[in-house]
């Protein structure tokens, strides 16, 4: 079997100067040339290359943009948000009524229809409709009942989206503000957490930057 042997040279032996050992045994040329055609590699002025399987994928991590943050962590109470923030309260405020106005605009639509069908009931016990009134009246109770149906969930999507929008605003105002505070204190992240929230087990009063926040927005509010 043909041996080489690796060691460290103080001269090459060879152009290559890649194996300092002598083949062994007999056949030497025969085993080589099979060897180095198999691989690849053979040259005779390149020398013995060795077999080379395909590259190893290795990850190559993308450039990032922005300096490092200090690796501190800070965080906002919420519940502390929606309590104390001008905001929270005025729109809140403004969803609650318009969930009242639509509820007493669909009690009185109801309200009258109950009325219509009530008095459509009576003048059918009284025999005073003919059968194609009835029929008639009766399909114009169902269109509008199904009217009223349908306006009051438009409306209660409506101010569901409204409602959504309102907190995507104050979280665009928290986020903003802290974007501001975290200019001087570069931490690494700012977490949001709120009573009884599995992700917060523990919170050091020092990395509280709510009263900060709450200031820097109420601030905001009180001035325009």
């Amino acid at each position: 079997m043909l041996e080489f042997h690796r060691r460290e040279c103080a001269e090459p032996d060879s152009a290559a100067g890649e194996y300092c050992g002598r083949p062994q045994g007999p056949g030497y040329s025969l085993q080589v040339a099979g060897l180095l055609c198999k691989c690849g590699h053979f040259g005779v002025q390149q020398g013995f290359k060795g077999c080379q399987g395909p590259q190893e994928a290795k990850f190559t991590p993308k450039p990032i943009e922005g300096k490092a943050g200090s690796g501190e962590v800070l965080y906002v109470n919420l519940d502390s948000i929606n309590n104390n923030y001008i905001l929270v309260d005025q729109l809140t405020k403004e969803i609650e009524e318009k969930y009242s106005q639509m509820e007493a605009t669909f009690a009185k639509r109801e309200k009258d229809f109950e009325q219509k069908s009530a008095q459509f009931q009576e003048n059918m016990n009284k025999g005073i409709l003919t059968e194609v009134q009835a029929q008639y009246a009766y399909q114009q109770l169902q269109e509008e009942y199904q009217q009223i149906m349908l306006d009051k969930e438009n409306a209660s999507i409506a101010l569901q989206n409204e409602q959504a929008n309102s907190i995507s605003v104050i979280y665009d105002s928290i986020q903003k503000v802290a974007d501001v505070i975290n200019a001087e204190r570069n931490a690494s992240y700012i977490l949001l957490y709120q009573a009884g929230s599995p992700f917060m087990l523990h919170a050091d009063p020092t990395k509280d930057i709510t009263d900060q926040i709450l200031f820097e927005l109420n601030k905001k509010e009180q001035n325009k």
